[in-house]
């Protein structure tokens, strides 16, 4: 979905809340008075932007144009040298501002570009670029494009992009991740013999961000368990509204997705169920994200990532992705370490009226340790503490069903072991 906002003259960056209930974020118009304006993004003078690559600058005019709106506007100097490396180059900024996962964001901007074409224009979600400058003139590294990331997100992009008038674009866009920035890439680079020496001015203007706040949020915790199995308990919070009268539960509908990212082919493990159990097949990166809609149809997705490093075999790309045996770093080798059963002991397990949880654990806070048992609804069916001056704790689970439950023990919000538990009658 894309919508149309005019962007203001002035700068903002204070979250703003509409009668429609929709959050502004961002009006920039660039319309600040800086004492250095060739070197205004490195220098902070721009409120909220930083400088990623090159020494992007601030503009009043330039070859006659007249600009979008105001008097100003963000300038960026994309010049391809014959005596450079071929390496990807051209200014950039970056926008610093946190964009959550599942959140659909509406960017409006202006753009315009002088005299020579330019190849790439990108914007891109990073998780946070350094402020750096380089000089166009002396094939300086600073002037280097940085490469895209695995875990960035690429937004918008156009190719060859040339036009001598500004041009005004509508975008959306939802991120699968949490991102702290958002950067606004320009390079010329091409591998061609005819494009050694290219220059290319890059205006932006009239940027403008805002978002629909979600009511419900999508959330959940990864914990491990035996053999290289891992828990995804739901965490997720409904909206404040009433629920109809004819819905059963708060957040009826949840889909699970997990991704291999080592795979070319994006293998990806779903469910439907409230909590999900997965297995991995190899070591590596995955994705696991979660999206739920709750009883007000309220939908929200989060995303999270997840190193494993307990099975016997690693990722490869192909048809058999898992090659390799004997692992020392498997599961049974650093369980002690991953969950710390040496400083915490449950059993029986599994057990019928009763378990007694036992602790080793050398105390960093006053607080007493929080007991939590989850069922595989994600639901606190049982609470408990364990005082500073206490080293056992009894349990009652006489009235609770049999089936697999999840015992949790943390330390002032910190989670220090999870334990599956089996109760049978």
């Amino acid at each position: 979905m894309k919508r149309f906002f005019l962007p203001l003259l002035s700068l903002c960056l204070m979250a703003v809340t509409g009668l429609n209930g929709q959050v502004t974020i961002l009006s920039q118009g660039f319309e600040v008075s800086c004492a250095n304006a060739s070197n205004a993004f490195y220098t902070g003078c721009v409120p909220g932007w930083i400088s990623t690559n090159g020494t992007p600058d601030i503009k009043s005019d330039y070859s006659g144009v007249t600009p979008f709106e105001g008097q100003k506007y963000a300038h960026m100097y994309v010049h391809e040298r014959w005596d450079c490396s071929p390496t990807d180059r051209g200014e950039g900024i970056a926008l610093n501002q946190n964009f959550v996962a599942g959140t659909t964001y509406y960017l409006s901007f202006a753009l315009r570009s002088y005299p020579g074409s330019t190849k790439t224009v990108k914007w891109v979600l990073t998780g946070g670029r350094a402020n750096n400058t380089g000089d166009s003139n002396s094939c300086s590294s600073g002037e280097v494009t940085p490469a895209i990331m695995e875990t960035d997100e690429v937004v918008w992009q156009a190719s060859n992009y040339q036009s001598s008038s500004w041009q005004t674009f509508n975008i959306s866009f939802t991120p699968t991740t949490n991102h702290t920035q958002l950067w606004f890439r320009a390079s010329n680079y091409t591998p061609s013999p005819l494009n050694d020496d290219i220059l290319t001015h890059l205006f932006l203007d009239g940027v403008g961000l805002q978002y629909d706040p979600n009511d419900c949020m999508a959330d959940f915790e990864i914990l491990p368990g035996d053999n290289c199995t891992y828990y995804l308990f739901n965490t997720s919070t409904p909206s404040s509204a009433d629920c109809p009268s004819d819905c059963q539960s708060p957040i009826p509908v949840t889909k699970w997705s997990v991704t291999d990212l080592q795979d070319p082919y994006a293998r990806v493990v779903s469910g439907n169920s409230y909590n999900m159990v997965f297995t991995p097949s190899c070591n590596g990166y995955y994705m696991v994200c979660l999206t739920i809609e709750d009883c007000t149809g309220c939908v929200h997705t989060t995303c999270k990532y997840l190193y494993v490093n307990c099975t016997m075999c690693t990722c490869q790309p192909g048809p058999d992705p898992c090659v390799g045996a004997n692992d020392p770093n498997s599961f049974d080798s650093q369980s002690k370490n991953l969950t710390g059963v040496e400083e915490f002991s449950i059993y029986p397990n599994p057990a019928t009226t009763k378990v007694e949880i036992e602790t080793k654990y050398q105390r960093v806070s006053e607080k007493p340790l929080a007991i939590e048992v989850f069922d595989m609804y994600g639901k606190v069916v049982r609470t408990d503490k364990l005082d500073r001056d206490e080293i056992r704790k009894t349990l009652n689970i006489n009235d609770l069903p049999a089936g697999v439950y999840m015992i949790r023990i943390s330390e002032d919000g910190v989670m220090l072991h999870t334990e599956k538990l089996l109760i049978g009658k």
